[in-house]
């Protein structure tokens, strides 16, 4: 759907010896796109950096004093388009459409040594440094990334996202892991026998030690899986 926020923007003009001066601090219209854009993505406007089509340079310097601006989203891909409307009091002065390529600095983990497929990630292996990315792009936070695995070989000087990670595996096939059933207020403790790798919080399929019987449980931490019992239904999740 599109976005559309109005600016207003209403100045009184301040007498100055250096009519110039004056003229070069007046609010443009790029001021307002720089205010939308700061709103749109929730960021700071000192931390975006846009730039525009050569043509759009006669758009953007129009002054903004004592105007009304409409700014709508019409369109994404590397570049934002977006549909301007200037108001002069009670008359639409003009209308265009602008295409903008942003980027947003943001705080972002850097890898400090290869990390290998699987290996969970500690803190001595990133580091934390201001990065330039599409507004689209969302880097992995350092609470995010510290105790979770790589999902392939992430290099030297690479930045984490989100995407590069997965929780780790807590129970290796054929590991003897400690059930806890839970039926109400009962729980009871066993011993079985992982049938396949398992993720923290993923269910997993068990056999007894003697081998006589399967079930599933969810992996809970290392090494250990609960199972619920339904009472109601007598059935096992």
């Amino acid at each position: 759907s599109n976005i559309t926020r109005r600016v207003s923007l209403k100045q009184r003009s301040i007498s100055s010896k250096n009519s110039s001066d004056e003229h070069s601090k007046e609010p443009k219209i790029r001021d307002q796109v720089r205010q939308w854009l700061s709103k749109r993505f929730r960021a700071d406007p000192n931390s975006i950096r846009v730039s525009y089509r050569e043509g759009d340079a006669e758009h953007l310097d129009m002054p903004a004093t004592d105007r009304m601006v409409e700014i709508a989203e019409v369109g994404s891909s590397s570049r934002l388009a977006l549909r301007v409307t200037v108001y002069h009091g009670e008359r639409i002065e003009s209308s265009f459409t602008i295409n903008a390529e942003i980027e947003i600095q943001r705080a972002a983990m850097i890898v400090r040594q290869d990390i290998q497929r699987g290996r969970v990630v500690e803190e001595s292996m990133i580091l934390e440094q201001n990065r330039w990315f599409s507004p689209f792009e969302t880097p992995a936070t350092k609470k995010q990334v510290i105790g979770l695995a790589s999902k392939s070989r992430i290099r030297a000087g690479a930045v984490v996202m989100h995407d590069d990670l997965e929780q780790p595996i807590v129970i290796e096939r054929g590991e003897i892991v400690s059930v806890r059933s839970v039926a109400g207020s009962f729980v009871a403790n066993r011993r079985a026998r992982a049938l396949k790798d398992a993720r923290d919080g993923e269910l997993f399929e068990l056999e007894s030690l003697d081998r006589q019987s399967r079930f599933t449980a969810r992996a809970s931490g290392k090494g250990r899986a609960v199972v619920v019992q339904n009472n109601e239904t007598g059935q096992e999740h």
